[in-house]
């Protein structure tokens, strides 16, 4: 599968809008005209499991570490289309350094749906790199928010697979790999 994103010479020398970082000490901007993630309907288990007849070719990890693993299948909010931007990685670095790098409270990173991550790779334009995409998201545990992190990258024969993660996840993701990190837009843009 060809990557639109890899294939426009000279993205990384255009100009973002003002307050959108370039550059942070982890990751490196890929797409300075933000790409739109569709409204989302939102509603019960807005999760994966339900793909097949959405996204051809998507579905869960078998042993279970998506959503549903984390109990995270649950009711999702309406969203309005999302304008995101796409970072490359380019210093190894954990979860909390990569997210922290911005300067920004990481709410703001942290996407507001399950859905608006399920949708990203229906999006026109939206590269995932050989080695996936990454997306901050929040989801209330014992009444607590907590941070998880979704990864979404091509398993074998090209089908997408999603896994999720701990945000405290002490494992170290190597540059070498160019991990994708996906990020709402207004998330840069809080006065």
């Amino acid at each position: 599968m060809e990557n639109r994103l890899e294939q426009e010479p000279g993205i990384h020398e255009r100009q973002p809008k003002q307050g959108i970082p370039v550059e942070t000490s982890y990751l490196r901007l890929l797409t300075p005209k933000p790409l739109i993630i569709p409204a989302c309907a939102g509603g019960p288990r807005a999760s994966l499991i339900y793909a097949p007849t959405r996204i051809p070719r998507m579905f869960l990890w078998k042993d279970g570490r998506g959503f549903k693993h984390w109990k995270l299948d649950t009711e999702q909010p309406a969203t309005e289309a999302t304008p995101v931007l796409v970072y490359e990685l380019h210093k190894d670095g954990r979860l909390v350094d990569i997210f922290s790098s911005f300067n920004v409270d990481k709410k703001a990173l942290a996407f507001k749906s399950q859905e608006q991550i399920e949708n990203f790779p229906l999006t026109p334009g939206s590269g995932l790199g050989d080695c996936g995409a990454y997306f901050l998201f929040t989801e209330k545990i014992n009444g607590q928010e907590e941070f998880f992190v979704a990864e979404i990258f091509h398993g074998y024969y090209g089908i997408l697979k999603l896994n999720v993660i701990s945000f405290l996840n002490d494992f170290v993701f190597r540059e070498f790999y160019k991990y994708r990190f996906v990020f709402p837009v207004n998330g840069f843009l809080i006065p």
